[in-house]
C-alpha cells in the first residue's frame, strides 16, 4: 500500500484534481480526505502528465457499486 499526500489543484461538485503521482493500476485506489478522520472521499480515475482525478464517493455512486455486487452474486448461484 502506498501513501501520499500532495496539493489539491481544484474541486467541484463531482470531482477532486490533485497533483500527486501515480502509477498505472493504482485506479480504484481511494483518494482521502485526512483533515478529521481519514475518510476516502474519492475514487483515482483518471490520470494525466499534469494532474490527476478523482471522482467523489457519493449516494449515487454507493448504490451503483451495490446495485453490481447483487447482479453478480445473483449470477454466481
Amino acid at each position: 500500500m502506498i501513501t501520499m499526500k500532495g496539493p489539491v489543484i481544484k474541486v467541484d461538485d463531482k470531482r477532486i484534481f490533485y497533483d500527486i503521482d501515480t502509477s498505472g493500476g493504482q485506479s480504484g485506489s481511494g483518494v482521502y480526505d485526512v483533515s478529521d478522520n481519514p475518510t476516502a472521499r474519492y475514487v483515482l480515475t483518471y490520470g494525466s502528465d499534469d494532474y490527476n482525478i478523482g471522482t467523489r464517493v457519493n449516494q449515487l455512486m454507493i448504490d451503483w457499486i451495490k446495485g453490481v455486487i447483487d447482479y453478480e452474486e445473483g449470477e454466481s448461484s
